[in-house]
C-alpha cells in the first residue's frame, strides 16, 4: 500500500482502519576524534535472545581516526544490557593488555553508560 488518498478510501469503506506508519527522526551523528595521546573506542554488544548467548564488538581508533586494532567474541549468557556492559570490560581490558591506559569509550547504550556513571568517577 502507497498510503495515497484512493486507498485510504477503499480502505474506509472496507472498514479497515489503516494507520499511517509513525515518521522517524533522522539525526546526523559524526565521529568524533579523541584528544592527543587517548585511543578512541567504539563498540556494541548484543543479545539476540533474551536472555541468551551475549556478543561484544569493538574498534580502536587513534586521533587520527586510523584504524588501530578490533575484536568481536562471545562473552557469556544474558540479556541485553549484561551484553552492553560486558562488551565495555572487554574493550577496556583489551586496551589495557596493549598499553593504551588513555581510553575514550563510546557506546549505544545509554544505560550502560548511566549505570558505569553512577559506578565510578569518568573522565569527560
Amino acid at each position: 500500500m502507497t498510503g495515497s488518498v484512493h486507498e485510504l478510501l477503499i480502505l474506509d469503506r472496507l472498514g479497515v482502519r489503516e494507520s499511517p506508519p509513525p515518521t522517524h527522526t533522522i539525526t546526523v551523528i559524526r565521529w568524533k576524534p579523541s584528544s592527543a595521546g587517548w585511543t578512541k573506542v567504539n563498540m556494541d554488544g548484543c543479545a539476540p535472545s533474551s536472555p541468551g548467548t551475549l556478543f561484544a564488538g569493538a574498534v580502536f581508533r587513534n586521533l587520527r581516526g586510523f584504524f588501530v586494532a578490533t575484536f568481536s567474541r562471545e562473552v557469556g549468557w544474558g540479556f541485553p544490557l549484561e551484553a552492553e556492559l560486558a562488551t565495555i570490560l572487554h574493550a577496556i581490558l583489551f586496551a589495557f593488555d596493549r598499553g593504551w591506559h588513555l581510553l575514550w569509550v563510546e557506546s549505544d547504550s545509554i544505560l550502560a553508560i548511566q549505570t558505569l556513571q553512577r559506578s565510578v568517577q569518568l573522565i569527560p
